[in-house]
């Protein structure tokens, strides 16, 4: 019963009950209406009852009240009008001549029941109708939402009806069997609907973590460069104030010497002090050639035990460096590259879905188990500085070395990009954690991500670059890059590293390991052996350099050339971390050179080296010669030094297993136990002689010199 029914049926009441019966067949037709106004309003209330307890009843009690407080009122106002009109008098006392008196029916022989008044009864409380207009609203209003709710809930009860008898039907079409298997694919793929939407919120939720990020590490790029532009303001300052003090020269003439006291001692010339190293700014409007890249968010990979001293792999190999690099005037001198964290699908090229979503994913993924409870992660263990690692050496930091590992990923792949493209020559990448000892399955020696070998694979997946050269002179064995181009014709591999017949860590790497398939011959290891007497420095690397790597990456002819640039090699290092005595100055020379191919387009990204001196002074020069600026001199002794005998063996091994792969090796196996000095001189009169033979032969061609002139001695070199 809606509310404009409940007002036609109170209306109804008022008029049946403001009739004034005359005689008994107008009472009884009177009191059959009420009768059936009330019944009608029981029937509705019980049907609606029955669909609907709780509302239902309450409605009912409500329209019950009202009905029967509407028929008492009425009643009475009828019966006091009814008095007033039969038994009233006019103010003289005398009889109204306009009432005239009903005429009674004698009683009928039958009694006619009537309906017992409905009274309020002891348990429902009292219920009077409002008086003022703002309370029947009020009523109205309380009514009519009595009224909707019990509409929903008839809605609902059909609803379920209808699936009850769905399922019915269903049952008996496909039998009970069918039946609930239809029921369990519903509820499975109402799950896996759930597990999707899961899945997308997570990773909404990662993309706006990492654009969050990305706009921080904007504004931290913002604040160095106006740092980096205020020193260069200041240094140009200062320039112009020393051109204000440095007499002029025009036109190459001499300025007239400001008249001065003989006695006066001349001012000395300004000149730079020795503790200040040579800055070279950028000339305006010309293009920067080299790329650097760097962010502070590496820097908080570090353990929780917060002991830097049981770590060698720690932030400050990365402050340290970044120091040097802007003391020296080193970071204003190049492009800063902007800095990001690799996707999840990048690393995805080299490494494993376990693997990456382990070290790469969010906490929860991490230590979400096969049935999607949360688990303990069994992969890590206890360190004994009570910090968390993958191994006694790899440590785990659970809030920041995933996000870490991914941007020492980001930051060498995408100055990579830059460089393959033509926006810049050559770069080098500051970055921690480590890269090229994480395989495709497996984290270890400070490494989670190969972050050269998913720039090398990145660039020939997206770039169109034809082949890579990778150089690793870490004195580690880059077991994951190896292990990931092993059969891959398109990227050489070289790695210079301490082997000692596989007892120095990780124990990989021997000559003979030289690829498989289409691409053996492209895995060359200058393994090292012979422990750390005599040492291995300066002469033994620039000899493998120039008998070894140079011929390689000439008859390679690469595109472009990654470095994976650890500087564990250089002095200062324990026997257990290193122990060789490699300077920086030969480091630098090393870059030089493999500059002469891939059109100069080299990527240095740095791996180890953990002695902070040697660190940075190796960082810097590999800069400065990456900027083309006069490389740092190797000293005479160096110069002098023939490689030690275990090295002429090291090489003469590499070159039998790989002359019969490559052709420059072939001309290169009789000068192993040449010094720095003695192999320069070689390769310079070879230099003469194929000069020379190669224009004797054009003159041949061309018959300006007879054959008769031609002796044996011009044939000599």
């Amino acid at each position: 019963m809606d509310q404009a029914q409940l007002n036609q049926m109170l209306l109804n009441s008022a008029l049946v009950a403001g009739m004034l019966p005359q005689n008994q067949e107008q009472r009884q037709f009177h009191n059959r209406l009420q009768s059936q106004m009330l019944s009608q309003v029981l029937s509705e209330g019980i049907d609606e009852e029955t669909e609907d307890g709780v509302n239902a009843a309450a409605l009912r009690h409500a329209q019950l009240k009202a009905f029967a407080l509407t028929q008492a009122q009425l009643r009475a106002q009828a019966g006091a009008g009814a008095m007033a009109v039969n038994g009233g008098a006019s103010v003289s006392g005398q009889p109204n001549p306009l009432r005239r008196s009903p005429q009674l029916s004698p009683p009928s022989s039958t009694t006619v029941k009537r309906h017992r008044p409905l009274r309020q009864t002891q348990s429902a409380p009292g219920l009077s109708l409002p008086n003022n207009l703002h309370a029947q609203q009020q009523f109205q209003k309380q009514t009519q939402l009595l009224l909707q709710q019990q509409h929903q809930a008839q809605q609902l009860l059909r609803l379920q009806q209808q699936q009850a008898l769905q399922h019915e039907l269903l049952r008996q079409q496909l039998g009970q069997q069918k039946f609930e298997q239809l029921l369990m694919q519903q509820h499975q793929s109402k799950l896996q609907a759930e597990k999707d939407s899961k899945l997308l919120k997570e990773r909404l939720e990662a993309q706006q973590n990492e654009h969050l990020a990305l706009l921080q590490q904007k504004q931290r790029v913002l604040s160095e460069d106006q740092e980096a532009n205020a020193v260069m303001d200041q240094f140009k300052r200062q320039h112009k104030l020393m051109q204000h003090m440095i007499p002029e020269r025009v036109h190459g003439l001499q300025p007239t010497a400001p008249a001065h006291d003989s006695n006066t001692p001349a001012h000395r010339p300004l000149s730079r002090a020795h503790s200040s190293p040579i800055v070279v700014g950028r000339i305006a409007g010309q293009p920067a050639t080299t790329g650097l890249v760097y962010d502070t968010l590496m820097l908080k990979h570090q353990c929780t035990c917060g002991d830097v001293s049981s770590h060698p792999e720690h932030p400050g190999r990365l402050q340290s460096i970044w120091a040097r690099l802007q003391e020296t005037g080193v970071v204003s001198r190049c492009e800063r590259v902007r800095s990001r964290k690799a996707t999840l699908a990048e690393i995805l090229t080299v490494h494993s879905e376990q693997h990456t979503m382990l070290y790469g994913g969010s906490t929860q993924l991490r230590s979400r188990g096969e049935n999607g409870d949360m688990t303990t992660l069994k992969c890590f263990t206890t360190l004994g500085c009570t910090g968390l690692g993958v191994d006694a050496d790899t440590i785990w930091n659970e809030a920041h070395s995933a996000n870490a590992a991914r941007m020492a990923v980001g930051c060498v792949t995408e100055l990579a990009y830059k460089i393959a493209s033509g926006d810049l020559k050559n770069g080098f990448a500051v970055v921690r954690p480590p890269g090229h000892h994480a395989e495709a399955h497996q984290a270890m020696g400070f490494c989670y991500f190969n972050s050269v070998a998913i720039a090398a694979r990145l660039l020939r997946l997206r770039m169109s670059v034809e082949k890579v050269l990778v150089i690793d002179w870490d004195i580690h064995h880059g077991n994951g890059t190896q292990q990931m181009f092993y059969d891959d014709p398109h990227v050489l591999y070289i790695s210079l590293h301490r082997h000692d017949d596989g007892t120095f860590f990780p124990g990989t790497g021997k000559p003979e390991e030289c690829g498989a398939g289409v691409g053996v011959g492209y895995n060359v290891n200058i393994a090292w052996n012979g422990g750390l007497d005599p040492m291995f420095g300066d002469a033994e690397y620039l000899a493998a350099f120039r008998t070894v790597v140079m011929p390689l990456a000439r008859e390679f002819a690469p595109d472009i050339v990654l470095v994976s640039a650890g500087f564990d090699a250089a002095c200062g290092h324990s026997p257990q971390l290193g122990g060789y005595d490699v300077s920086a100055a030969c480091f630098a020379n090393m870059t030089r050179q493999l500059m002469e191919v891939a059109d100069g387009q080299i990527v240095l990204a740095l791996e180890g080296g953990y002695s902070l001196p040697s660190l940075c002074d190796s960082a810097e020069a590999c800069m400065r010669a990456l900027l083309g600026d006069e490389l740092p001199q190797l000293s005479e002794e160096h110069l002098r030094n023939r490689p030690n005998g275990n090295a002429i063996q090291s090489l003469e091994r590499v070159l039998a297993v790989h002359s019969k792969y490559w052709t420059s090796l072939k001309r290169t196996q009789n000068q192993v136990q040449y010094s720095i000095l003695e192999g320069k001189i070689r390769e310079e009169e070879e230099a003469e002689t194929v000069s020379a033979l190669t224009s004797l032969s054009l003159q041949v061609a061309d018959g300006s010199v007879k054959n008769s002139d031609v002796t044996m001695e011009d044939m000599e070199p």
